[in-house]
């Protein structure tokens, strides 16, 4: 079941996005509104055909931040601004990023990379997430 709701959510995903220009970034207004559907489905379980390639995107934005952060953690030292613990979910770093998107709504014209790394640098300083490992 769980992998037959992920292989529709990406088919729809590839047919439903609007092609995008190579070098094209999307905004935190584009990533507010689709991670905000993310939540709703994550809530419901349910979600409109329509909304799929939103729910999508966000997913894959938050999980491409997990990877990319994994990577970094593993192949080099002191280069991140913000330290994600492990055990974080998805749906939460989506959660931190609709609070902060929406607590700084005159910066939602800026790219969405920028704003999804100051969400998770407010939400997870290095500092405290390494406190936490060690509890």
């Amino acid at each position: 079941m769980k992998k037959t709701a992920i292989s529709i959510l990406l088919v729809s995903l590839f047919i439903a996005t609007p092609s995008a220009s190579l070098g094209e970034m999307h905004d935190g207004n584009i990533l507010l509104d689709d991670c905000k559907e993310f939540l709703k489905y994550m809530d419901n379980k349910e979600a409109p055909s329509v909304v799929m390639a939103s729910i999508g995107y966000c997913l894959g934005y938050m999980q491409g931040h997990l990877d990319y952060q994994q990577y970094l953690e593993e192949n080099f030292t002191a280069i991140n601004d913000h330290c994600i613990p492990v055990n974080v979910s998805v749906s939460k770093l989506a959660k931190v990023t609709v609070k902060y998107l929406e607590s700084n709504p005159n910066e939602l014209n800026n790219p969405a990379i920028e704003l999804t790394l100051a969400a998770f640098a407010e939400a997870f300083p290095c500092s405290d997430s390494l406190n936490q490992l060690s509890k």
